[in-house]
């Protein structure tokens, strides 16, 4: 499968394509449902609606739910969240992908969305065992 686009500067874009445009849409349609239907919808459905975006994204939780996650884009904004301690050990019952990093997530988009990202953000890593780390990143 052949890219035959033309880069801004007239050039040819000589990247090479790994997957067909159709398959692309089915991945990302079924990563949306997850945010509309699936484990992503009671925190991550509102801020998609509030903010009339599209978000992808997939949570997940470890078998022995010592580790919950949740890795998603919007655009060409990308966020991984990830909850867990630096010696794992279980996080509390029933404490998902869903349920512990979706709402982390939501609030990032939310708070990225409407320009307050990082106002009042204080690291709690200094009083428990949790990790804030950020990539500074600007919005095109």
């Amino acid at each position: 499968y052949t890219h035959t686009q033309k880069t801004i500067e007239g050039q040819p874009d000589l990247r090479e394509v790994v997957a067909k445009p159709e398959a692309i849409d089915t991945l990302k349609g079924m990563l949306e449902q997850v945010i509309l239907k699936g484990t992503g919808r009671r925190h991550l459905s509102p801020i998609a609606q509030k903010h009339d975006i599209r978000i992808f994204g997939k949570t997940g939780t470890t078998n022995d739910c010592k580790d919950a996650w949740f890795v998603g884009f919007v655009g060409n904004l990308v966020i991984g969240v990830f909850v867990g301690f630096p010696v794992p050990r279980p996080l509390g019952d029933d404490e998902t992908g869903g349920k512990a990093a979706a709402p982390i997530a939501a609030d990032f988009l939310d708070q990225y969305f409407t320009g307050k990202l990082w106002d009042g953000v204080k690291n709690p890593s200094k009083d428990r065992d949790l990790f804030i780390e950020s990539i500074p990143f600007s919005q095109s």
